[in-house]
């Protein structure tokens, strides 16, 4: 019994430090281990920026399906319309859930994005002021939930 208590230990204590890794997944084949380079809101959007021994490798939106550093952030690999066509990219995941809400950071542009239930990505458009209210947004395009008990409901861009 006591072996059965030590080795179900060491198997949540490893399974709780991997789980705080940087990590990447290629084609639905998850890695960690490997350092990933948080290189900012700009860089993140466009690579994933891995350092193996001393060397980093970036790989794109079209490579890398999605990648998570040990702080919690993550990025996934999604298609977004802009001025030029659609574009592979990587969002932030701010929210998972029911709906999920993205935040892109390009060159000359921020944006913020919703999904429901895995769906087409909604952008969420500045208003004309500058400010936008998530909730009425969110509102708009997820009536089953109760919007006032989202997390989104304080969040607000210029």
């Amino acid at each position: 019994m006591k072996k059965l208590l030590y080795l179900s230990l060491i198997v949540i204590q490893t399974l709780e430090a991997y789980g705080q890794n940087d990590y990447y997944v290629v084609k639905s084949q998850l890695t960690f281990g490997d350092k990933l380079v948080d290189a900012g809101a700009i860089n993140n959007s466009s690579y994933c920026h891995i350092m193996k021994s001393g060397v980093t490798t970036r790989l794109s939106p079209s490579e890398v399906d999605e990648y998570g550093f040990k702080n919690g952030r993550v990025f996934l690999s999604k298609t977004i319309v802009t001025d030029q066509g659609n574009r592979k990219v990587f969002l932030e995941r701010l929210c998972k859930g029911k709906i999920n809400l993205y935040y892109y950071r390009g060159i000359s542009i921020k944006e913020f994005f919703i999904e429901k239930d895995n769906g087409p990505l909604i952008p969420i458009p500045k208003k004309p002021e500058g400010r936008i209210n998530f909730n009425d947004i969110v509102s708009e395009h997820v009536s089953d939930l109760d919007v006032n008990s989202l997390a989104i409901n304080q969040l607000t861009y210029y």
